[in-house]
């Protein structure tokens, strides 16, 4: 079973969209998991799942890096993506990040969570070694987000579609 993390363009960005991609200065803005084919990700509806050939009909992904040599345990990180389905999308949390990173105000970091959050508590909660050092996984936009996978897989290939 082969796992990915992932950042996503929409084909037609939304507002918000839009948004994380001024603000991050990027071009893309959302983030999440692969599994086999399936894809775990945040979205306004909350944590869910679909197949990675129904979120290509939507989105690109420009940035895809194999995580699968780091990964503790298939059954764990399947379960762990399992669990936090349905847990609710953080409209607050996405607001703060864009308008400046003033500090959540609601939830407690894990009751609630924004697409790049999820994908770093994957990695945080899933893998063998620690990725994320120093961050904030409360406030993590999808530009920090991929800068850490990248700076823990340097030499790796990146993936690139669209």
């Amino acid at each position: 079973m082969k796992f990915y993390v992932f950042v996503a363009r929409e084909k037609d960005p939304d507002y918000k969209s839009a948004s994380i991609m001024f603000y991050t200065k990027a071009d893309y803005s959302h983030a999440g998991v692969i599994i086999g084919d399936t894809i775990y990700h945040a979205i306004r509806e909350g944590v869910c799942k679909t197949t990675v050939e129904d979120f290509l009909k939507t989105h690109d992904l420009p940035i895809m890096r194999d995580v699968s040599e780091y990964i503790s345990s298939p059954e764990f990180a399947v379960g762990w993506c399992e669990g936090n389905l349905g847990k609710d999308y953080s409209e607050t949390q996405l607001m703060a990040i864009v308008l400046g990173r003033f500090k959540k105000i609601l939830g407690d970091g894990r009751s609630e969570m924004i697409c790049s959050e999820f994908a770093s508590r994957f990695l945080d909660e899933c893998s063998v070694i620690p990725i994320f050092d120093h961050v904030d996984l409360d406030f993590i936009d999808p530009v920090s987000f991929i800068e850490a996978v990248v700076k823990f897989l340097k030499g790796k290939e990146v993936n690139k579609n669209g």
